[in-house]
């Protein structure tokens, strides 16, 4: 029901799929005239909506709303699936391809289909360039960050701001050639495949031993010079490790004594007259 003709009017635009509304400027089509004035500060710059928080100013309030909830921390849309939050219903869409692998993205030219935004927009068909991102732009000296949507952390640079969104649509373009494992960065890629090639680039200059990951051979240095680089220390006794190895083989022992422990205390429960 509505309780006014025009918002009926404005609803059966979106089954007749009428736009009535143009912009003057650029010829793009709207359902409704509210639609169309947003649009056009597009053209105009005017950004007459400002955070109450910290003060940046957009030019409509769907805009505003959405980066309000950096502030909030409000996720309104949830994944069926999976139940992740995501400020923004593009981003849940998105992210949603990870559990139904859609391709939701497709070539305007040879109509090829791709599964992540990232890969149509590195796709280059009959003399069409690869899109570029006009959301994201390049930073020159003194700018500020980038800014991530979703959480709001910041970056000095575009291409660590597109892989750290990867962390929330899940996107894992960088597949491995042996195992079709994926992974979201070129990176983790490159040490994974160290596990099917056995390389192990990283040698100890002390003893030879040679290491697949160079953190690895950096705690290994450390026990050479009697150091402890980034310890690790048991919640229960404070007993500190240098190899995540050592910590979990510590930590079953406390695990077994108190299994012990319990055990003893079970069985003086069910044979009490056997007690000193």
């Amino acid at each position: 029901m509505f309780g006014r003709k025009e918002h009926l009017q404005t609803h059966v635009r979106i089954h007749t799929g009428e736009r009535p509304f143009i912009c003057s400027e650029c010829g793009k089509t709207f359902g409704c005239k509210r639609s169309l004035l947003g649009h056009m500060t597009s053209h105009t710059g005017e950004k007459p909506f400002s955070c109450s928080r910290c003060g940046k100013r957009f030019g409509r309030t769907v805009n505003l709303k959405t980066h309000e909830r950096l502030h909030t921390g409000e996720r309104p849309f949830t994944c069926p699936f999976c139940a992740k939050g995501f400020t923004q219903k593009v981003h849940m869409t998105q992210h949603m391809a990870v559990h139904t692998g859609d391709k939701q993205f497709s070539c305007s030219v040879c109509s090829k289909k791709f599964r992540w935004l990232s890969g149509l927009r590195r796709h280059k068909c009959g003399g069409e360039p690869a899109e570029q991102d006009q959301e994201i732009p390049e930073l020159g000296p003194g700018d500020k960050p980038l800014r991530c949507r979703e959480c709001g952390n910041t970056f000095n640079h575009k291409h660590n701001l597109i892989a750290h969104m990867r962390t929330h649509t899940g996107e894992k373009p960088f597949r491995c050639s042996v195992c079709s494992r994926g992974f979201m960065a070129s990176g983790a890629l490159k040490k994974h495949s160290r596990t099917h090639s056995g390389e192990k680039p990283f040698g100890c200059l002390v003893c030879s031993v040679r290491f697949t990951q160079g953190g690895n051979l950096k705690r290994h240095m450390a026990q050479h010079r009697g150091e402890r680089e980034e310890p690790l220390s048991c919640s229960l006794c404070a007993k500190s490790f240098t190899l995540v190895s050592n910590m979990k083989r510590h930590l079953k022992q406390h695990e077994e004594t108190r299994r012990s422990q319990e055990a003893g205390g079970e069985a003086l429960r069910e044979h009490p007259g056997t007690a000193e």
